[in-house]
Protein backbone atom coordinates (compact mmCIF):
# COMPACT_ATOMS: atom_id res chain seq x y z
CA UNK A 1 0.00 0.00 0.00
CA UNK A 2 1.37 3.37 -0.98
CA UNK A 3 2.12 5.75 1.87
CA UNK A 4 0.39 9.09 1.98
CA UNK A 5 2.80 11.94 1.29
CA UNK A 6 1.94 13.64 4.59
CA UNK A 7 2.06 10.49 6.70
CA UNK A 8 4.57 10.23 9.59
CA UNK A 9 6.42 7.45 7.77
CA UNK A 10 6.71 9.49 4.57
CA UNK A 11 7.90 12.46 6.63
CA UNK A 12 10.61 10.38 8.28
CA UNK A 13 11.76 9.05 4.90
CA UNK A 14 11.95 12.58 3.53
CA UNK A 15 14.00 13.69 6.56
CA UNK A 16 16.33 10.72 6.01
CA UNK A 17 16.66 11.56 2.33
CA UNK A 18 17.54 15.20 3.11
CA UNK A 19 20.05 14.06 5.74
CA UNK A 20 21.74 11.91 3.07
CA UNK A 21 21.78 14.85 0.65
CA UNK A 22 23.39 16.94 3.41
CA UNK A 23 26.06 14.27 3.80
CA UNK A 24 26.57 14.03 0.04
CA UNK A 25 26.94 17.81 -0.30
CA UNK A 26 29.56 17.78 2.48
CA UNK A 27 31.49 14.96 0.78
CA UNK A 28 31.33 16.57 -2.68
CA UNK A 29 32.59 19.87 -1.24
CA UNK A 30 35.48 18.17 0.54
CA UNK A 31 36.61 15.70 -2.13
CA UNK A 32 35.00 16.89 -5.33
CA UNK A 33 32.23 14.98 -7.08
CA UNK A 34 34.47 12.93 -9.36
CA UNK A 35 36.68 11.69 -6.51
CA UNK A 36 33.78 10.86 -4.18
CA UNK A 37 32.24 7.40 -3.84
CA UNK A 38 28.94 5.99 -2.66
CA UNK A 39 30.83 4.59 0.33
CA UNK A 40 32.06 8.10 1.22
CA UNK A 41 28.44 9.31 1.27
CA UNK A 42 27.29 6.32 3.33
CA UNK A 43 30.07 6.90 5.88
CA UNK A 44 29.26 10.62 6.16
CA UNK A 45 25.57 9.75 6.64
CA UNK A 46 26.37 7.05 9.28
CA UNK A 47 24.87 4.36 7.07
CA UNK A 48 26.04 1.13 5.54
CA UNK A 49 26.28 1.10 1.77
CA UNK A 50 23.26 -1.21 1.72
CA UNK A 51 21.32 1.19 3.94
CA UNK A 52 22.18 4.06 1.61
CA UNK A 53 20.83 2.15 -1.38
CA UNK A 54 17.36 2.21 0.22
CA UNK A 55 17.38 5.94 -0.57
CA UNK A 56 19.83 6.46 -3.43
CA UNK A 57 20.90 4.25 -6.33
CA UNK A 58 24.08 6.18 -7.18
CA UNK A 59 26.14 9.24 -6.35
CA UNK A 60 24.73 10.86 -9.52
CA UNK A 61 21.27 10.58 -7.98
CA UNK A 62 22.64 12.42 -4.94
CA UNK A 63 23.99 15.17 -7.21
CA UNK A 64 20.60 15.36 -8.93
CA UNK A 65 18.84 15.54 -5.54
CA UNK A 66 21.06 18.40 -4.39
CA UNK A 67 20.29 20.41 -7.54
CA UNK A 68 16.60 19.53 -7.44
CA UNK A 69 16.18 20.50 -3.79
CA UNK A 70 17.65 23.96 -4.36
CA UNK A 71 15.73 24.69 -7.53
CA UNK A 72 12.37 23.37 -6.36
CA UNK A 73 12.55 25.45 -3.20
CA UNK A 74 13.63 28.68 -4.88
CA UNK A 75 11.16 28.21 -7.75
CA UNK A 76 8.25 28.05 -5.34
CA UNK A 77 9.34 31.14 -3.41
CA UNK A 78 10.49 33.22 -6.38
CA UNK A 79 7.38 32.34 -8.36
CA UNK A 80 5.11 33.48 -5.54
CA UNK A 81 6.90 36.82 -5.17
CA UNK A 82 7.28 37.51 -8.91
CA UNK A 83 3.57 36.94 -9.55
CA UNK A 84 2.31 39.08 -6.65
CA UNK A 85 0.68 41.96 -8.55
CA UNK A 86 -0.06 43.78 -5.30
CA UNK A 87 3.65 44.66 -5.14
CA UNK A 88 5.38 47.09 -7.48
CA UNK A 89 7.75 45.55 -10.00
CA UNK A 90 10.71 47.24 -8.27
CA UNK A 91 9.76 45.70 -4.95
CA UNK A 92 9.30 42.29 -6.57
CA UNK A 93 12.75 42.46 -8.16
CA UNK A 94 14.23 43.56 -4.85
CA UNK A 95 12.45 40.77 -2.95
CA UNK A 96 13.53 38.10 -5.44
CA UNK A 97 17.21 39.10 -5.17
CA UNK A 98 17.02 39.16 -1.36
CA UNK A 99 15.29 35.77 -1.33
CA UNK A 100 17.94 34.20 -3.56
CA UNK A 101 20.70 35.60 -1.36
CA UNK A 102 19.07 34.45 1.89
CA UNK A 103 19.15 30.79 0.86
CA UNK A 104 22.92 30.90 1.38
CA UNK A 105 22.41 30.84 5.14
CA UNK A 106 21.09 27.26 4.95
CA UNK A 107 22.22 25.82 1.63
CA UNK A 108 25.76 27.05 0.92
CA UNK A 109 27.18 23.48 0.55
CA UNK A 110 24.35 22.61 -1.86
CA UNK A 111 24.82 25.78 -3.87
CA UNK A 112 28.56 25.22 -4.26
CA UNK A 113 28.01 21.68 -5.49
CA UNK A 114 25.29 22.82 -7.90
CA UNK A 115 27.57 25.54 -9.29
CA UNK A 116 30.72 23.44 -9.64
CA UNK A 117 29.45 19.94 -10.39
CA UNK A 118 26.25 20.39 -12.38
CA UNK A 119 28.13 19.44 -15.53
CA UNK A 120 28.58 15.89 -14.22
CA UNK A 121 24.86 15.16 -14.55
CA UNK A 122 23.86 13.18 -17.63
CA UNK A 123 20.77 11.95 -19.41
CA UNK A 124 17.38 12.37 -17.75
CA UNK A 125 18.87 13.85 -14.58
CA UNK A 126 20.53 16.61 -16.61
CA UNK A 127 17.40 17.28 -18.65
CA UNK A 128 15.21 17.58 -15.54
CA UNK A 129 17.58 20.05 -13.87
CA UNK A 130 17.89 22.03 -17.11
CA UNK A 131 14.09 22.23 -17.17
CA UNK A 132 13.95 23.60 -13.60
CA UNK A 133 16.72 26.09 -14.32
CA UNK A 134 14.90 27.22 -17.45
CA UNK A 135 11.71 27.78 -15.42
CA UNK A 136 13.59 29.94 -12.91
CA UNK A 137 15.36 31.92 -15.63
CA UNK A 138 12.04 32.48 -17.41
CA UNK A 139 10.48 33.92 -14.26
CA UNK A 140 13.41 36.31 -13.75
CA UNK A 141 13.50 37.38 -17.41
CA UNK A 142 9.75 38.04 -17.41
CA UNK A 143 10.09 40.11 -14.24
CA UNK A 144 12.93 42.16 -15.72
CA UNK A 145 10.96 42.62 -18.95
CA UNK A 146 8.09 43.98 -16.87
CA UNK A 147 10.53 46.36 -15.18
CA UNK A 148 11.73 47.54 -18.60
CA UNK A 149 8.14 48.08 -19.74
CA UNK A 150 7.37 50.16 -16.65
CA UNK A 151 10.54 52.22 -17.06
CA UNK A 152 12.32 51.17 -13.86
CA UNK A 153 14.91 48.99 -15.64
CA UNK A 154 17.20 50.05 -18.50
CA UNK A 155 15.92 49.01 -21.92
CA UNK A 156 18.34 46.18 -22.67
CA UNK A 157 17.94 42.48 -23.43
CA UNK A 158 16.23 40.79 -20.41
CA UNK A 159 18.22 37.61 -21.06
CA UNK A 160 21.50 39.52 -20.76
CA UNK A 161 20.31 41.34 -17.63
CA UNK A 162 19.21 38.08 -16.01
CA UNK A 163 22.68 36.61 -16.58
CA UNK A 164 24.15 39.62 -14.74
CA UNK A 165 21.78 39.05 -11.84
CA UNK A 166 22.34 35.29 -11.62
CA UNK A 167 26.10 35.76 -11.91
CA UNK A 168 26.20 38.06 -8.91
CA UNK A 169 23.92 36.05 -6.64
CA UNK A 170 24.93 32.52 -7.65
CA UNK A 171 28.66 33.17 -7.24
CA UNK A 172 28.02 34.30 -3.67
CA UNK A 173 28.19 30.65 -2.61
CA UNK A 174 31.93 30.60 -3.39
CA UNK A 175 32.84 33.21 -0.79
CA UNK A 176 29.93 33.54 1.63
CA UNK A 177 30.35 32.13 5.14
CA UNK A 178 27.21 31.84 7.33
CA UNK A 179 29.36 32.75 10.35
CA UNK A 180 31.11 35.61 8.54
CA UNK A 181 31.04 39.37 8.98
CA UNK A 182 27.76 40.03 7.14
CA UNK A 183 24.53 38.05 7.06
CA UNK A 184 23.08 36.74 3.82
CA UNK A 185 20.04 38.96 4.44
CA UNK A 186 22.17 42.12 4.65
CA UNK A 187 24.16 41.13 1.56
CA UNK A 188 20.94 40.43 -0.33
CA UNK A 189 19.60 43.88 0.55
CA UNK A 190 22.78 45.51 -0.70
CA UNK A 191 22.82 43.45 -3.90
CA UNK A 192 19.19 44.39 -4.53
CA UNK A 193 19.89 48.10 -4.12
CA UNK A 194 22.97 47.96 -6.34
CA UNK A 195 21.00 46.08 -9.00
CA UNK A 196 18.01 48.41 -9.00
CA UNK A 197 20.14 51.56 -9.02
CA UNK A 198 22.64 50.16 -11.50
CA UNK A 199 19.98 49.01 -13.94
CA UNK A 200 17.86 52.16 -13.63
CA UNK A 201 17.44 54.03 -16.94
CA UNK A 202 20.13 56.68 -17.45
CA UNK A 203 19.68 59.99 -19.31
CA UNK A 204 19.35 59.41 -23.05
CA UNK A 205 22.75 59.20 -24.77
CA UNK A 206 23.85 57.92 -28.21
CA UNK A 207 24.07 54.13 -28.40
CA UNK A 208 27.19 52.33 -29.52
CA UNK A 209 27.17 50.49 -32.90
CA UNK A 210 26.76 47.10 -31.23
CA UNK A 211 23.46 48.25 -29.73
CA UNK A 212 24.53 47.93 -26.11
CA UNK A 213 24.71 51.03 -23.97
CA UNK A 214 26.36 54.11 -25.36
CA UNK A 215 27.76 55.67 -22.21
CA UNK A 216 31.52 55.39 -22.90
CA UNK A 217 33.09 58.79 -22.34
CA UNK A 218 29.91 60.19 -20.82
CA UNK A 219 30.02 61.96 -17.47
CA UNK A 220 27.56 60.27 -15.13
CA UNK A 221 26.72 60.69 -11.48
CA UNK A 222 27.17 57.77 -9.11
CA UNK A 223 23.96 55.72 -9.17
CA UNK A 224 24.13 54.22 -5.69
CA UNK A 225 25.78 54.28 -2.31
CA UNK A 226 25.98 51.49 0.25
CA UNK A 227 22.94 51.44 2.56
CA UNK A 228 23.67 52.31 6.16
CA UNK A 229 21.86 49.20 7.43
CA UNK A 230 24.60 46.90 6.04
CA UNK A 231 26.43 46.41 9.34
CA UNK A 232 28.67 43.58 10.58
CA UNK A 233 27.25 40.93 12.86
CA UNK A 234 27.65 41.62 16.55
Amino acid sequence: MKEKENSPTAGRRLDSYFAILDAAAKVFNQKGYNRSTVQDIATAANLTKGGLYHHLSSKEQALYGINERILSSVLTDVGAVASDQQLSVSLRIQSVIELMARQHDKLVPYLRVALLDFGSLEGEYREQIFSLRHQLESIIKSLLAEGIKEGVIVDEDPDLLSKFLFGAVNWMCMWYQPSGKFSATAIGELFAQITLHGLAPAPEVPRSPNGIGGRVGQSVKPLFRAPSRLVPRI
